[in-house]
């Protein structure tokens, strides 16, 4: 799942992001690209 982020280089943004996805979670994020480009992202 992670390997099909292609808006982030950082490992753990993929992570942190795929994480919340498989579980259909909100993430919060203070992390700009993350807001931007993970649409359940919240702060």
């Amino acid at each position: 799942m992670s390997l099909a982020i292609n808006w982030t280089r950082d490992p753990f943004d993929r992570i942190i992001t795929a994480n919340a996805q498989i579980g259909n979670n909100i993430l919060l994020s203070k992390d700009g690209n993350i807001l931007n480009n993970y649409t359940c992202a919240k702060w």
